[in-house]
Protein backbone atom coordinates (compact mmCIF):
# COMPACT_ATOMS: atom_id res chain seq x y z
CA UNK A 1 0.00 0.00 0.00
CA UNK A 2 1.34 3.57 -1.09
CA UNK A 3 2.55 5.25 2.17
CA UNK A 4 2.20 9.41 1.70
CA UNK A 5 4.51 11.82 2.99
CA UNK A 6 3.37 13.60 6.96
CA UNK A 7 4.73 17.23 8.09
CA UNK A 8 8.44 15.52 9.60
CA UNK A 9 9.10 14.15 6.36
CA UNK A 10 8.02 17.12 4.47
CA UNK A 11 10.50 19.36 6.74
CA UNK A 12 12.97 17.09 6.22
CA UNK A 13 12.98 17.55 2.64
CA UNK A 14 13.02 21.32 3.13
CA UNK A 15 16.00 20.92 4.66
CA UNK A 16 17.79 19.16 2.58
CA UNK A 17 17.18 21.41 -0.04
CA UNK A 18 18.25 23.84 1.91
CA UNK A 19 21.60 22.07 2.53
CA UNK A 20 22.31 20.63 -0.97
CA UNK A 21 20.82 23.40 -3.24
CA UNK A 22 21.96 27.02 -3.57
CA UNK A 23 19.82 29.13 -0.29
CA UNK A 24 19.97 33.20 0.29
CA UNK A 25 20.10 31.51 4.56
CA UNK A 26 21.90 28.58 5.62
CA UNK A 27 20.71 24.99 7.04
CA UNK A 28 21.49 26.12 10.25
CA UNK A 29 18.81 28.97 10.28
CA UNK A 30 16.14 26.10 8.68
CA UNK A 31 16.40 24.64 11.83
CA UNK A 32 16.56 27.12 14.51
CA UNK A 33 13.51 26.08 16.14
CA UNK A 34 10.96 29.50 16.16
CA UNK A 35 12.65 31.23 13.52
CA UNK A 36 10.93 32.96 10.73
CA UNK A 37 11.93 30.51 8.05
CA UNK A 38 11.78 27.67 10.56
CA UNK A 39 7.91 29.06 10.79
CA UNK A 40 7.45 29.25 7.29
CA UNK A 41 8.62 26.00 6.68
CA UNK A 42 7.10 24.45 9.33
CA UNK A 43 3.62 26.01 8.14
CA UNK A 44 4.43 24.47 4.91
CA UNK A 45 4.85 21.21 6.25
CA UNK A 46 1.88 21.07 8.36
CA UNK A 47 -0.29 22.06 5.13
CA UNK A 48 1.32 19.45 3.48
CA UNK A 49 0.44 16.81 5.61
CA UNK A 50 -3.34 17.49 5.14
CA UNK A 51 -3.03 17.68 1.34
CA UNK A 52 -0.53 13.82 1.92
CA UNK A 53 -3.48 12.59 4.15
CA UNK A 54 -6.86 13.50 1.93
CA UNK A 55 -4.54 11.31 -0.39
CA UNK A 56 -3.74 8.67 1.55
CA UNK A 57 -7.51 7.91 2.57
CA UNK A 58 -8.79 8.49 -1.47
CA UNK A 59 -6.03 6.05 -2.19
CA UNK A 60 -6.88 3.31 0.55
CA UNK A 61 -10.47 3.66 -0.52
CA UNK A 62 -9.14 2.57 -3.72
CA UNK A 63 -8.19 -0.49 -2.38
CA UNK A 64 -11.55 -2.93 -1.14
CA UNK A 65 -9.60 -4.97 1.45
CA UNK A 66 -8.76 -1.60 2.92
CA UNK A 67 -12.77 -0.29 2.41
CA UNK A 68 -13.47 -3.36 4.32
CA UNK A 69 -11.04 -2.95 7.29
CA UNK A 70 -11.97 0.54 7.74
CA UNK A 71 -16.14 -0.02 7.05
CA UNK A 72 -19.18 2.12 7.42
CA UNK A 73 -19.51 4.99 4.94
CA UNK A 74 -16.01 4.12 3.23
CA UNK A 75 -17.07 0.65 2.25
CA UNK A 76 -20.40 2.05 0.96
CA UNK A 77 -18.59 4.97 -0.85
CA UNK A 78 -16.33 2.10 -2.53
CA UNK A 79 -19.14 -0.46 -3.48
CA UNK A 80 -21.60 2.64 -5.12
CA UNK A 81 -18.08 3.76 -7.32
CA UNK A 82 -16.85 0.54 -8.35
CA UNK A 83 -20.08 -1.45 -8.76
CA UNK A 84 -23.32 0.80 -8.45
CA UNK A 85 -26.48 -0.42 -7.41
CA UNK A 86 -26.09 -3.55 -9.13
CA UNK A 87 -25.05 -4.92 -5.70
CA UNK A 88 -27.89 -4.58 -3.14
CA UNK A 89 -27.24 -2.42 -0.39
CA UNK A 90 -26.42 -4.31 3.04
CA UNK A 91 -28.59 -6.56 4.40
CA UNK A 92 -30.67 -5.47 7.46
CA UNK A 93 -31.87 -7.93 10.36
CA UNK A 94 -34.21 -10.49 8.75
CA UNK A 95 -37.57 -12.16 10.28
CA UNK A 96 -37.39 -16.38 10.71
CA UNK A 97 -40.18 -18.16 8.10
CA UNK A 98 -41.55 -21.09 9.26
CA UNK A 99 -44.94 -23.40 8.43
CA UNK A 100 -47.56 -23.39 10.64
CA UNK A 101 -50.37 -25.70 10.78
CA UNK A 102 -54.00 -25.25 11.75
CA UNK A 103 -55.93 -27.81 13.10
CA UNK A 104 -59.65 -27.92 13.74
CA UNK A 105 -60.61 -30.35 17.05
CA UNK A 106 -63.92 -31.76 16.84
CA UNK A 107 -67.08 -30.07 14.98
CA UNK A 108 -69.51 -31.70 12.63
CA UNK A 109 -70.49 -32.45 9.10
CA UNK A 110 -72.35 -29.04 8.76
CA UNK A 111 -69.58 -26.96 9.82
CA UNK A 112 -69.22 -24.30 7.00
CA UNK A 113 -65.49 -23.26 5.94
CA UNK A 114 -63.65 -20.27 7.18
CA UNK A 115 -61.08 -18.16 6.51
CA UNK A 116 -57.33 -17.59 7.99
CA UNK A 117 -56.87 -14.41 6.54
CA UNK A 118 -52.98 -12.79 5.97
CA UNK A 119 -51.75 -11.76 9.03
CA UNK A 120 -53.06 -14.22 11.51
CA UNK A 121 -51.21 -14.19 14.47
CA UNK A 122 -49.27 -17.14 16.33
CA UNK A 123 -47.24 -17.37 18.99
CA UNK A 124 -44.70 -19.59 20.92
CA UNK A 125 -45.03 -20.42 24.78
CA UNK A 126 -42.49 -17.64 25.19
CA UNK A 127 -44.28 -15.05 23.56
CA UNK A 128 -42.78 -14.67 20.59
CA UNK A 129 -45.26 -13.82 17.62
CA UNK A 130 -45.16 -15.34 13.60
CA UNK A 131 -47.84 -13.61 11.15
CA UNK A 132 -49.07 -15.60 8.44
CA UNK A 133 -47.85 -14.23 4.73
CA UNK A 134 -50.71 -15.75 2.35
CA UNK A 135 -54.48 -16.21 3.06
CA UNK A 136 -56.06 -19.65 3.53
CA UNK A 137 -59.31 -21.41 3.59
CA UNK A 138 -60.06 -23.80 6.03
CA UNK A 139 -62.10 -26.65 4.29
CA UNK A 140 -65.83 -27.33 5.41
CA UNK A 141 -66.74 -30.22 7.64
CA UNK A 142 -65.33 -32.02 10.95
CA UNK A 143 -62.15 -31.53 12.05
CA UNK A 144 -58.84 -32.94 12.02
CA UNK A 145 -58.19 -31.52 8.93
CA UNK A 146 -54.36 -29.73 8.79
CA UNK A 147 -54.02 -26.69 6.67
CA UNK A 148 -50.28 -25.37 6.56
CA UNK A 149 -49.60 -21.91 5.64
CA UNK A 150 -46.09 -19.79 5.76
CA UNK A 151 -45.87 -17.24 8.55
CA UNK A 152 -43.12 -14.72 9.61
CA UNK A 153 -41.90 -13.64 12.70
CA UNK A 154 -42.51 -10.34 14.07
CA UNK A 155 -39.21 -10.20 15.21
CA UNK A 156 -36.03 -9.88 13.27
CA UNK A 157 -33.05 -11.82 14.30
CA UNK A 158 -31.92 -15.43 14.76
CA UNK A 159 -34.66 -15.45 17.92
CA UNK A 160 -36.77 -16.29 15.43
CA UNK A 161 -35.10 -19.44 14.33
CA UNK A 162 -37.26 -21.73 16.71
CA UNK A 163 -37.18 -25.05 17.05
CA UNK A 164 -40.33 -27.48 15.65
CA UNK A 165 -43.57 -27.96 17.04
CA UNK A 166 -42.74 -24.30 19.91
CA UNK A 167 -45.71 -22.66 18.06
CA UNK A 168 -48.78 -23.56 20.13
CA UNK A 169 -51.12 -20.24 20.98
CA UNK A 170 -53.67 -18.93 18.18
CA UNK A 171 -53.74 -15.14 19.04
CA UNK A 172 -56.21 -13.84 16.26
CA UNK A 173 -59.34 -15.09 16.56
CA UNK A 174 -60.80 -17.05 13.39
CA UNK A 175 -64.31 -16.81 12.67
CA UNK A 176 -65.31 -20.15 13.46
CA UNK A 177 -67.00 -21.76 16.86
CA UNK A 178 -64.53 -24.91 16.83
CA UNK A 179 -61.05 -25.31 18.29
CA UNK A 180 -58.58 -24.44 16.73
CA UNK A 181 -54.62 -26.26 17.29
CA UNK A 182 -51.59 -24.59 15.46
CA UNK A 183 -48.07 -25.70 15.41
CA UNK A 184 -45.07 -25.56 13.89
CA UNK A 185 -44.00 -29.10 12.13
CA UNK A 186 -40.54 -28.08 11.18
CA UNK A 187 -37.90 -25.44 12.21
CA UNK A 188 -38.04 -21.87 11.64
CA UNK A 189 -35.28 -20.17 9.61
CA UNK A 190 -33.73 -17.28 8.20
CA UNK A 191 -33.80 -15.17 10.90
CA UNK A 192 -30.41 -13.24 10.50
CA UNK A 193 -28.44 -9.84 12.33
CA UNK A 194 -27.59 -7.00 10.42
CA UNK A 195 -24.94 -7.68 7.99
CA UNK A 196 -21.64 -6.87 9.56
CA UNK A 197 -18.91 -4.95 7.02
CA UNK A 198 -16.76 -8.17 6.42
CA UNK A 199 -19.68 -9.89 5.25
CA UNK A 200 -21.01 -6.98 3.28
CA UNK A 201 -17.12 -7.03 1.83
CA UNK A 202 -17.12 -10.94 0.51
CA UNK A 203 -20.68 -10.08 -1.33
CA UNK A 204 -18.85 -6.95 -3.07
CA UNK A 205 -15.53 -9.31 -3.66
CA UNK A 206 -17.82 -12.20 -5.18
CA UNK A 207 -20.06 -9.89 -7.10
CA UNK A 208 -17.87 -9.79 -10.78
CA UNK A 209 -16.97 -13.77 -9.89
CA UNK A 210 -21.44 -14.24 -10.16
CA UNK A 211 -21.91 -11.49 -13.23
CA UNK A 212 -21.36 -14.38 -15.36
CA UNK A 213 -25.02 -15.80 -14.33
CA UNK A 214 -25.07 -20.07 -14.64
CA UNK A 215 -21.54 -20.68 -13.60
CA UNK A 216 -21.41 -22.40 -10.24
CA UNK A 217 -20.29 -19.23 -8.16
CA UNK A 218 -22.92 -17.34 -9.31
CA UNK A 219 -25.63 -19.54 -8.38
CA UNK A 220 -24.22 -20.26 -4.89
CA UNK A 221 -23.70 -16.33 -4.62
CA UNK A 222 -27.29 -16.07 -5.70
CA UNK A 223 -28.77 -18.24 -3.33
CA UNK A 224 -26.28 -16.21 -0.47
CA UNK A 225 -28.11 -13.37 -2.12
CA UNK A 226 -31.50 -14.39 -0.57
CA UNK A 227 -32.68 -13.05 2.35
CA UNK A 228 -31.91 -15.47 5.38
CA UNK A 229 -29.34 -17.83 3.80
CA UNK A 230 -25.83 -17.81 4.20
CA UNK A 231 -24.58 -21.06 3.22
CA UNK A 232 -24.88 -22.38 -0.05
CA UNK A 233 -23.40 -24.98 -2.44
CA UNK A 234 -24.24 -25.95 -5.59
CA UNK A 235 -23.47 -29.17 -7.72
CA UNK A 236 -23.95 -30.62 -11.04
CA UNK A 237 -26.16 -33.18 -11.53
CA UNK A 238 -24.60 -35.93 -13.17
CA UNK A 239 -25.63 -39.26 -15.48
CA UNK A 240 -23.98 -42.20 -13.57
CA UNK A 241 -23.69 -44.26 -16.83
CA UNK A 242 -21.07 -41.98 -18.41
CA UNK A 243 -20.74 -39.00 -15.59
CA UNK A 244 -21.89 -36.34 -17.76
CA UNK A 245 -23.97 -33.45 -16.77
CA UNK A 246 -27.47 -33.93 -16.78
CA UNK A 247 -28.32 -30.21 -17.44
CA UNK A 248 -29.81 -30.25 -13.84
CA UNK A 249 -28.61 -28.49 -10.99
CA UNK A 250 -28.90 -28.66 -6.97
CA UNK A 251 -28.62 -26.42 -4.40
CA UNK A 252 -27.79 -26.69 -1.01
CA UNK A 253 -28.52 -24.09 1.33
CA UNK A 254 -28.84 -23.26 5.06
CA UNK A 255 -29.31 -20.27 7.30
CA UNK A 256 -26.66 -19.17 10.07
CA UNK A 257 -27.59 -22.24 12.34
CA UNK A 258 -27.17 -24.98 9.59
CA UNK A 259 -31.02 -25.19 8.71
CA UNK A 260 -33.27 -24.21 6.20
CA UNK A 261 -37.08 -25.12 5.80
CA UNK A 262 -39.56 -25.55 3.34
CA UNK A 263 -40.35 -21.60 3.28
CA UNK A 264 -36.40 -20.66 3.05
CA UNK A 265 -36.09 -22.90 0.13
CA UNK A 266 -38.71 -21.40 -1.90
CA UNK A 267 -37.84 -18.42 -1.26
CA UNK A 268 -34.14 -18.85 -2.61
CA UNK A 269 -36.17 -20.81 -5.58
CA UNK A 270 -37.32 -17.95 -6.79
CA UNK A 271 -34.39 -15.49 -6.14
CA UNK A 272 -32.35 -17.92 -8.18
CA UNK A 273 -34.26 -17.18 -11.40
CA UNK A 274 -32.24 -14.31 -11.52
CA UNK A 275 -28.32 -16.27 -12.04
CA UNK A 276 -29.51 -19.77 -13.41
CA UNK A 277 -29.14 -20.58 -16.93
CA UNK A 278 -32.35 -20.12 -19.18
CA UNK A 279 -33.95 -23.49 -19.33
CA UNK A 280 -31.47 -25.38 -16.97
CA UNK A 281 -33.86 -25.79 -13.58
CA UNK A 282 -32.34 -26.36 -10.36
CA UNK A 283 -33.24 -27.93 -7.20
CA UNK A 284 -33.40 -26.17 -4.15
CA UNK A 285 -33.36 -28.17 -0.76
CA UNK A 286 -33.02 -26.91 2.62
CA UNK A 287 -30.87 -28.18 5.23
CA UNK A 288 -31.54 -29.71 8.76
CA UNK A 289 -29.08 -30.02 11.67
CA UNK A 290 -27.44 -33.49 12.80
CA UNK A 291 -25.21 -32.87 15.41
CA UNK A 292 -22.88 -36.78 15.56
CA UNK A 293 -21.22 -37.92 18.70
CA UNK A 294 -18.00 -38.06 18.84
CA UNK A 295 -16.17 -39.78 21.21
CA UNK A 296 -12.38 -39.54 21.88
CA UNK A 297 -10.50 -41.64 24.20
CA UNK A 298 -7.03 -42.16 25.23
CA UNK A 299 -5.89 -38.46 24.21
CA UNK A 300 -2.59 -37.47 25.34
CA UNK A 301 -0.95 -34.40 26.86
CA UNK A 302 2.82 -33.31 26.55
CA UNK A 303 4.66 -33.69 30.30
CA UNK A 304 3.79 -30.33 32.64
CA UNK A 305 0.21 -29.68 30.56
CA UNK A 306 -2.65 -28.44 32.45
CA UNK A 307 -5.11 -30.83 30.86
CA UNK A 308 -8.46 -29.55 31.90
CA UNK A 309 -7.44 -26.96 29.81
CA UNK A 310 -6.02 -28.58 26.76
CA UNK A 311 -9.28 -30.71 26.70
CA UNK A 312 -11.37 -27.46 26.38
CA UNK A 313 -8.94 -26.09 23.47
CA UNK A 314 -9.32 -29.12 21.41
CA UNK A 315 -13.46 -29.55 22.09
CA UNK A 316 -13.54 -25.60 21.05
CA UNK A 317 -11.00 -26.72 17.87
CA UNK A 318 -13.37 -29.67 16.76
CA UNK A 319 -16.59 -28.01 17.24
CA UNK A 320 -15.11 -24.98 15.20
CA UNK A 321 -13.42 -27.27 12.69
CA UNK A 322 -17.02 -29.00 12.20
CA UNK A 323 -18.55 -26.09 11.98
CA UNK A 324 -17.38 -24.90 9.01
CA UNK A 325 -18.63 -27.83 6.95
CA UNK A 326 -20.77 -26.25 3.64
CA UNK A 327 -24.54 -27.98 3.27
CA UNK A 328 -23.82 -31.39 1.35
CA UNK A 329 -20.17 -31.90 2.50
CA UNK A 330 -18.88 -34.96 4.45
CA UNK A 331 -17.68 -35.14 8.16
CA UNK A 332 -14.25 -37.01 7.32
CA UNK A 333 -12.43 -38.77 10.32
CA UNK A 334 -9.37 -37.12 9.23
CA UNK A 335 -10.88 -33.55 9.65
CA UNK A 336 -11.52 -34.24 13.44
CA UNK A 337 -7.55 -35.96 13.78
CA UNK A 338 -6.53 -32.51 12.12
CA UNK A 339 -8.57 -30.81 14.57
CA UNK A 340 -6.84 -32.38 17.60
CA UNK A 341 -3.17 -32.24 15.86
CA UNK A 342 -3.41 -28.31 15.98
CA UNK A 343 -4.04 -27.95 19.57
CA UNK A 344 -0.62 -27.88 21.26
CA UNK A 345 0.76 -29.97 23.98
CA UNK A 346 -1.50 -32.46 22.62
CA UNK A 347 -0.38 -36.11 21.60
CA UNK A 348 -2.80 -38.16 19.09
CA UNK A 349 -2.97 -42.05 19.04
CA UNK A 350 -3.99 -43.06 15.94
CA UNK A 351 -6.41 -45.43 17.40
CA UNK A 352 -8.26 -42.42 19.61
CA UNK A 353 -10.97 -41.17 17.66
CA UNK A 354 -14.09 -43.70 18.78
CA UNK A 355 -17.02 -42.48 17.37
CA UNK A 356 -17.63 -42.07 14.45
CA UNK A 357 -16.44 -45.40 13.22
CA UNK A 358 -16.25 -43.89 9.74
CA UNK A 359 -16.74 -40.70 7.63
CA UNK A 360 -20.46 -39.13 7.81
CA UNK A 361 -22.18 -38.06 4.59
CA UNK A 362 -24.93 -36.24 4.90
CA UNK A 363 -28.71 -38.18 3.79
CA UNK A 364 -31.73 -36.60 3.11
CA UNK A 365 -34.37 -36.29 6.19
CA UNK A 366 -37.47 -38.40 4.90
CA UNK A 367 -39.61 -35.90 6.96
CA UNK A 368 -38.70 -32.83 5.15
CA UNK A 369 -36.46 -34.05 2.19
CA UNK A 370 -34.04 -31.68 3.21
CA UNK A 371 -30.45 -32.83 3.57
CA UNK A 372 -29.14 -33.11 7.01
CA UNK A 373 -26.02 -30.69 7.37
CA UNK A 374 -23.46 -31.97 10.20
CA UNK A 375 -22.68 -29.43 12.93
CA UNK A 376 -21.34 -29.76 16.72
CA UNK A 377 -21.94 -28.71 19.78
CA UNK A 378 -19.70 -28.79 23.11
CA UNK A 379 -21.72 -31.02 24.69
CA UNK A 380 -21.59 -33.50 21.52
CA UNK A 381 -17.80 -33.84 21.90
CA UNK A 382 -16.86 -36.46 24.82
CA UNK A 383 -12.89 -36.10 25.23
CA UNK A 384 -11.61 -38.22 27.58
CA UNK A 385 -14.67 -39.08 29.85
CA UNK A 386 -15.73 -35.64 29.71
Amino acid sequence: MAVFPNSADLRAAAIRKVTIGPSPFTAAIARATGSAVWTIMDAAATMGEEVSRASQQQWNEISLPTAIKIGGAVLDRWVYNNIGEELSGRQEAEVSVVSVTFTKIGGSADDPSFPIPAGTLVATGAGLTFSTILPAIYPAGVGGKAVTVTAQCLTAGPIGNIDKTTINKLVSTLDTTGTIQVTNREYASGGTVDETDVEYGARAQGFYRSARRGTRFAIEEGARTTRGVTQATATELLNPFDTLPRYRGSVLVADAAGQANRALTERTRSNLDNYRALGVPLSVKGGVPYYPNIVIEGLQFVAGANTVAVIEQVRAQIVADINLLVPGATLERALIFAAMKRVPQVLVPAACLIEPAGDIVPQIAPSTANFTIIRAALNTVSINGT
